[in-house]
């Protein structure tokens, strides 16, 4: 272990910590709290536990997993698969077959499978439990752009001071000294794992900042301070991480929810869909060698980021080479997919690209389940919602944290560095897929008369005449009360009182001899 007491000390409390959590805040808030503070600010350190990997993101799983069955199980009993779930399902079983085809045995595919469900599968299950409608969509965007805000003043130190956050807290430093350096000065990375990583959070808070500002979302003021100036803090905070994919990535989503919204058509948003497959299709089969797009970096930014693009596809090259001579499932774990010297036994390969770490490891099934995670909640959102309704404030929410996932799909294609908030964005869009009623059902109008679950509605009395059991006693008007949309107010309860003959007869005469 390369980290100090203190670095200890925070891997083991973090599953304790998750029981206070739910203890405290109940099940959404506990399990913000507990992934979001994981990868803000826990160490980047592995302990050596048997059998599992256990590192901050997997004890995070970890505890919440418990916490759930331990203090929400009714929530997690109620839980049923959708077919959105398949892939996930997939995903975590793959390993499975590929350790028993590559020799390993079944123990090493179960433990992998662990693995992957503590760092995929719990916070997909969070999402798909506490995050499956738009008002918790809502929760999480304020809670991404809060925690954006809560690491401004350690990028600020680390841009003036180096990156040494993480040096200072945990007793080490967690990435090469070498690549925390960007033109004339560094390029932060506070408690994450590098500052690619950084840069893609904070670019993801800061595009969550502006969509909700300009959509109304937001309120116009936020801790006393106008929203979009808050915005605009948030988007240069972003841009000076100096990760310029990142910054890219967020302009894409940004042009994509606008112009959608504007246009009245997804056209831009299907193109993005297409950048994946694409990419990994022609990667996969040798179509596309990527020189083009060296040149271009070369001629319209710098030599030095056009040689890091070249070193990563040439890479990519050997390793798919590799990777293909068992493209079903993969090699397996234990860096069987990755390219060594047959003389030496040096590994001559660098993996960045995390589609081609899963294409080695857990073949085209892997690779394609693990991909439908990311790719299924904007998929689905098109086809459920049409984009003109993306800006209102009730939808607003849901459309930036469908796009997330999407965005960080992209980011895999040359980076490698999983982070569980978006893991969680994928599971909660898909859940609110999974339900029957979808955006769709609040654009009622006004004369329809139909309860929901969203809203509640006003109590409208209607007369209506009912015929008299007895021919020669006619009973009075009953009153019939009605749900109707567009209603915020306080409900009412209604108590049914048994009514006889003989003693309506005696309530009447009663308020006969009052009025005499």
């Amino acid at each position: 272990m390369k980290g100090n007491f203190v670095c200890l000390l925070a891997l083991i409390m973090i599953i304790p910590a998750c029981f206070y959590f739910f203890s405290k805040y109940g099940g959404a808030k506990a399990v913000i709290i507990a992934f979001f503070g994981a990868v803000l600010f826990l160490p980047m350190e592995e302990l050596h536990v048997p059998l599992i990997l256990y590192n901050k993101m997997t004890a995070t799983g970890i505890g919440v997993i418990l916490a759930i069955k331990a203090m929400d199980g009714e929530t997690l009993e109620n839980f049923s698969l959708h077919p959105v779930d398949y892939p996930m399902i997939i995903w975590l079983f793959s390993v499975v077959l590929s350790s028993i085809l590559n020799g390993l045995g079944i123990k090493d595919g179960l433990q992998e499978s662990f693995n992957t469900f503590t760092l995929w599968g719990v916070p997909y299950l969070a999402g798909r439990l506490y995050f499956s409608n738009p008002q918790s969509h809502l929760l999480l965007c304020q809670a991404l752009f809060l925690c954006g805000f809560i690491y401004i003043p350690f990028v600020a130190f680390e841009l003036i001071m180096s990156p040494q956050a993480h040096n200072i807290v945990y007793g080490y430093m967690q990435h090469s000294f070498a690549q925390v350096m960007r033109g004339n000065g560094y390029r932060p990375m506070v408690f994450m794992q590098h500052g690619i990583m950084l840069g893609t959070f904070m670019c993801m808070a800061a595009l969550v900042g502006i969509w909700c500002t300009a959509t109304g979302v937001f309120p116009k003021k936020q801790w006393g301070l106008p929203s979009w100036l808050l915005s605009l803090v948030m988007l240069f905070s972003a841009i000076v991480c100096k990760s310029s994919g990142a910054i890219g990535l967020m302009f894409l989503g940004l042009i994509a929810l606008f112009t959608s919204s504007r246009l009245k058509t997804a056209l831009l948003i299907w193109l993005m869909l297409l950048i994946p497959p694409a990419y990994i299709s022609t990667r996969s089969t040798g179509y596309w060698d990527g020189q083009n797009a060296i040149d271009l970096i070369t001629e319209k930014f710098s030599e030095d980021r056009a040689a890091s693009l070249a070193f990563r596809l040439d890479n990519e090259n050997i390793l798919v080479e590799k990777a293909l001579e068992r493209p079903i499932l993969g090699w397996g774990g234990w860096g069987r997919a990755r390219v060594y010297d047959p003389d030496t036994g040096e590994d001559l390969s660098t993996t960045d690209g995390f589609w081609v770490i899963i294409l080695g490891s857990r073949g085209f099934i892997g690779l394609i389940s693990v991909s439908l995670i990311l790719f299924q909640p904007m998929f689905l959102f098109i086809l459920k919602n049409h984009p003109k309704t993306w800006s209102r404030p009730e939808i607003a929410p849901s459309a930036v944290i469908a796009i997330i996932p999407l965005l960080f799909l992209i980011d895999c294609t040359l980076n490698a560095m999983v982070n569980q908030m978006y893991i969680i964005f994928a599971g909660g869009i898909s859940g609110m897929i999974t339900h029957k009623s979808s955006h769709r059902a609040l654009e009622h109008t006004p004369h329809q008369e139909k309860t929901t679950a969203v809203m509640p509605s006003p109590l409208v009395s209607r007369p209506t005449a009912t015929a008299c059991a007895s021919p020669t006693k006619p009973r009075a008007p009953t009153t019939r009360f009605v749900l109707s949309p567009g209603y915020s107010g306080p409900r009412f309860e209604l108590i049914k009182e048994n009514i006889t003959l003989n003693n309506q007869e005696e309530k009447n005469h009663g308020h006969q001899k009052k009025e005499q």
